[in-house]
């Protein structure tokens, strides 16, 4: 079964034009799983694919960015993100498109992989506070990743990314949340305790746009206006917009 959409599409406006000489990032996390439901770690090592609110979410993320140019859809090689990818890519027909391993979720190593949330953090807070300490080659029990191995990662899918779009054109990228926080830090400038304390939503998206010199300047962080409360919390920096109805039908 598919999914029809019945909605009224988001104004084309919601984000400011692409300046001349800039080049456009929509950075977007997964969709929903069930074990984000069940608020359970996935990690890098764990392949859930999206429950019906991921599906949901996803069709809604389609539509919302069906009225900007998209250029390059890449996802991880994760089947989360490929299928939200696949749904942005209906609404983006001539995009090209890839799933690269260098926007995998972070590796914490196979200890923190299906935890409940808090038990998952208790390892994953020691790795990140031995990466604020500048301890950068640390790894997480397991055999996880180094911040120095993330970091060359997300640096290489940044140049890849922008590779893909030209001057005044957009590229999109589905990732996972650890990953998107260490890739605002990288691109934002912003210490890894402001990053990890960033809230990112499923199915939300953060934009950046970067000049010909490379500067990163934030237009949005994980909004989520488009999923219309649809597998989010209570507190978002965003939030739900009361004045526009949105209806998913099954088919």
């Amino acid at each position: 079964a598919g999914f029809r959409l019945l909605c009224i599409p988001p104004p084309d406006d919601r984000y400011p034009p692409v300046a001349k000489g800039t080049k456009r990032l929509f950075l977007c996390r997964h969709g929903q799983t069930e074990l984000n439901r069940l608020g359970k770690i996935q990690g890098a090592r764990v392949d859930e694919p999206l429950n019906q609110n991921g599906l949901k979410q996803a069709a809604f993320l389609g539509e919302a960015v069906k009225p900007y140019d998209l250029a390059f859809i890449a996802s991880s090689k994760l089947t989360r993100a490929k299928q939200t990818a696949q749904a942005i890519r209906l609404t983006h027909p001539q995009a090209a498109g890839d799933a690269i391993a260098l926007l995998n979720e972070v590796d914490f190593g196979a200890v923190s992989d299906g935890l409940a949330l808090e038990e998952a953090r208790k390892i994953t807070n020691k790795t990140y506070k031995l990466w604020t300490e500048g301890v950068v080659d640390a790894r997480s029990p397991g055999g996880g990743e180094s911040f120095v191995e993330v970091e060359a990662r997300v640096r290489e899918a940044l140049k890849v990314l922008l590779e893909g779009c030209g001057d005044m054109e957009s590229t999109l990228a589905v990732t996972h949340s650890s990953y998107l926080r260490i890739t605002l830090s990288i691109a934002l400038g912003w210490d890894l305790a402001k990053s990890k304390a960033q809230r990112i939503d499923n199915c939300s998206v953060s934009v950046i746009d970067f000049n010909a010199l490379g500067q990163a300047k934030e237009v949005c962080i994980n909004d989520v206006r488009h999923l219309g409360g649809i597998g989010v919390g209570v507190t978002n920096q965003f939030g739900g917009e009361s004045d526009r109805e949105r209806q998913l039908v099954l088919v």
